[in-house]
This record gives C-alpha cells, structure tokens and sequence, in this order.
C-alpha cells in the first residue's frame, strides 16, 4: 500500500497528462470562396431574351458544330467564371448547349435569383383566389422570340439552363407518334436527364423542346407528374410505351394534325374534338384552352 499522499499524486498525475497527438482535432481550413458571376459576365453567358450570349457567338444550336477555335474561346470563358458549360453535338449538328452556374456562401439564391430573372422564370400566385401573393417555381421553360427553346432548373444557389432549337407543331407529332411501342429502357436510356420517372414503372416525364405554354394562373408550382408546360406524359405497360399525350395550346393549327394522320373518322362537331383510327393506335384531339393530343395502342382481339 502507498501513502495517501504519494496516491493523490498519482491520480492527478494521470488526468493532467496531454492527449495524444492522434487525438487532436485538426484546424479546420476555411476554403476561398469562388467568387459570383459578374453582371458583365452573365451578359456574356445569357442574351437579352434568355438566349445564349455572345459568348456562344458561331456555336448555334441547331446548327452545325462549332470549330475548335470556337469550342476553345467557350470553354476557357467557362474557366475564367468557375461555370460548367457543355455543348451537346450528334452528327456533326450542335444539338444543345447546357451550362450550371453556382452561386456559392451564405446568400448565393440572392445571385441565382437575378440569373433566373434573365432566364423568364415565371411568377405564380397572386390575385384575389390564391392564398399567396408570389411564388417561384423552380422548374421552368420558355421559347425565345427566335425560337431557342431553354429548359431551366434552379436549386439554392446553383441554376442549370439546357438550350435547344424549338420544335415545330409537325416536329413534335412526329416524334409523339414514333415513342409508340417502344421499349422505355430505350428511351430512357437515349433521352437522359430529359426521362423523369413519375410512377415508377407505369408513368413518365419525356421534357421536349417546344413552347406547350406556361403554368400561369396557379397558385403553386404543379408537380412534375402533372407539367404540361415541360413536355410529353408517358404511360408504359409491361416495359413498353403505351401512351403519349402532350398539350397544344389554343393557338394550334389542327392543319398540321391533318397531315400527319389525314382527314379525321370522326369529328365532335360543337368542339371539335377529333378522332383517328389507324391501324394500331388512337390519335384523339381536342382543340381550344389547355387542348391536348392523345396517342394510344389499340387493344389487340
């Protein structure tokens, strides 16, 4: 046995001891932020009525793919602003150009924000039926005066625009009519980020390139299962495409449904609906507000 003493000493001893190296907390090291896009900047990226900038000078979508030269004075713009760009081209066209701008700290949606105005995000709400005076939704598109068709995503501080060549009316039927009988691994495969999965395994978001309208005159920003402003809804049974419905606005031609399928079988004569029976599917119109085209697989006897 030791002395009460000696034993005290011993004790406060142990617990005075310093940790152990191992054991200590690193310093945490606070990274530089990557500044914002300037104004001068972002009208280089983003033109007066939302389309590509200047900076995209000889890169057209739509049109054949830029020279290297071209591709390089884009590509070091992107560097110089911390941004992502992409120019997505398939048989030597550029079919689309995608860029994601982040705005980074503690208040980097006030930068995103202004970015979007640039890009027509619309405003929702407002008015004496809804219960909220302005919302800003998140998922928006729009069609430019010279027909650049931007599908824009926002998210906190960071906002992806994808730019494309607008559709025409007999573009778009065209490829409603070709998804029919599909496999949708297919499509998905071929079509992505623009295949969002709605219910899995029955129903789809297939987002196209084509002014369908806006979602003005809701209080909230719908789902995305239930945005006809972004492009085709999409049913499959047992793996493949089944249904393809989309809207057409008030303003469109039903001459162009003529000659996509001919003269209607039959015609509501009040509404015009109409109605086409081929060979394996349905195509049923209805024209007017919020007008919608249909495309179905008949049932097999």
């Amino acid at each position: 046995m030791c002395a009460i003493g000696a034993c005290a000493a011993l004790v406060v001893g142990i617990v005075a001891a310093p940790a152990p190296e191992a054991a200590r907390q690193p310093e945490r090291v606070k990274l530089p932020d990557v500044p914002w896009l300037s104004r001068e900047a972002s009208a280089q990226l983003v033109g007066d009525d939302g389309e590509p900038g200047p900076v995209f000078e000889h890169a057209i979508v739509g049109g054949s793919a830029p020279s290297p030269e071209v591709r390089e004075r884009i590509a070091a713009f992107a560097r110089a602003n911390h941004i992502s760009i992409a120019l997505d081209i398939a048989d030597g066209m550029l079919a689309a150009i995608r860029i994601e701008v982040t705005y980074g700290g503690c208040c980097g949606y006030e930068g995103a924000d202004v970015l979007a105005l640039r890009l027509h995000r619309p405003h929702l709400g407002g008015g004496c039926t809804c219960p909220v005076d302005q919302v800003l939704p998140n998922d928006w598109a729009f069609t430019t005066a010279d027909r650049v068709h931007g599908r824009v995503r926002a998210r906190a501080g960071t906002i992806g625009v994808r730019w494309e060549a607008a559709l025409s009316l007999p573009d778009l039927l065209e490829r409603a009519d070709a998804l029919l009988g599909q496999r949708a691994s297919d499509v998905r495969e071929a079509e992505r980020p623009r295949w969002i999965e709605i219910e899995p395994g029955r129903r789809y978001l297939l987002e196209q390139p084509y002014d369908f309208g806006t979602i003005a005159g809701y209080c909230w920003p719908p789902p995305l299962g239930g945005r006809d402003d972004l492009g085709f809804q999409v049913a499959t049974e047992h793996g493949r495409i089944t249904d393809v419905s989309f809207v057409i606005g008030d303003e469109a031609d039903p001459s162009a449904l003529d000659a996509r399928w001919g003269a209607p079988h039959t015609m509501v004569r009040d509404t015009g609906e109409s109605t086409w029976w081929l060979r394996d599917r349905v195509v049923t119109a209805e024209y007017g507000w919020h007008g919608r085209v249909t495309i179905a697989q008949r049932a097999r006897r």
